[in-house]
Formats: structure tokens, C-alpha cells, sequence
């Protein structure tokens, strides 16, 4: 796809900006998230990925998926590879921490 029809595409980045504040807050929500990691921080970020699905979407080989699905995924990807850059730690050494703290809630 070339820049033209890019600029031609019928969808709208503005439409799907409640996907993005959605899913933003509800990982915001889900998630036990350091204090230095924002709501707007998210939000950012997931319009970033909204921008890369936009960007990337093609409706003639997309399985009969629309925009917002396809969007959704990479919203999501988008949120959670920024939080996994801010953290301090290691992935692994993250799930060991929560299954540490999943197994002294059992014993207190």
C-alpha cells in the first residue's frame, strides 16, 4: 500500500480514540502498577499502537477482522511492552515475585 491510499483509507484514527482510553484503563485498573506509571502514560501509548495498526491495517487480507480488532490487539501489545520497558526487573524474576506473593497470602 502506498502513502496515497494510505491517506484514502476510510478509517479514521479519531473513531477508534475510546478504544485506546478503554483498554488503557482497564489494564490500569487490572494491574498492580508501579506509582511512576500514569494513566496518560498508557493512554499515550496506546494511541501509539493505534497510529501502528492504522498504519498496517489492510481490509483485503484481514480474515474479516475490522479495524477495531485489529487495533485492539496491538493497542494492548503497545501498553504492555511500555510497562515491561519501565519495570526494573526481569520478566522472570517478575513471575517469581508474584508466585512468592501468591504463596504467603496461602499462609498468613
Amino acid at each position: 500500500m502506498n502513502k496515497s491510499q494510505k491517506l484514502k483509507c476510510p478509517y479514521n484514527v479519531e473513531d477508534h480514540r475510546f478504544l485506546v482510553i478503554k483498554i488503557a484503563r482497564t489494564i490500569y485498573n487490572q494491574h498492580n502498577l508501579p506509582c511512576y506509571i500514569d494513566l496518560d502514560d498508557l493512554i499515550q501509548e496506546g494511541m501509539i499502537g493505534l497510529l501502528d495498526a492504522h498504519g498496517n491495517y489492510n481490509a483485503e487480507n484481514s480474515a474479516g477482522a475490522s479495524l477495531s480488532t485489529y487495533a485492539s490487539i496491538r493497542i494492548r501489545g503497545s501498553i504492555l511492552d511500555f510497562i515491561r520497558s519501565q519495570s526494573f526487573t526481569s520478566r522472570q524474576l517478575n513471575a517469581e515475585i508474584k508466585i512468592i506473593n501468591n504463596v504467603s497470602w496461602i499462609f498468613l
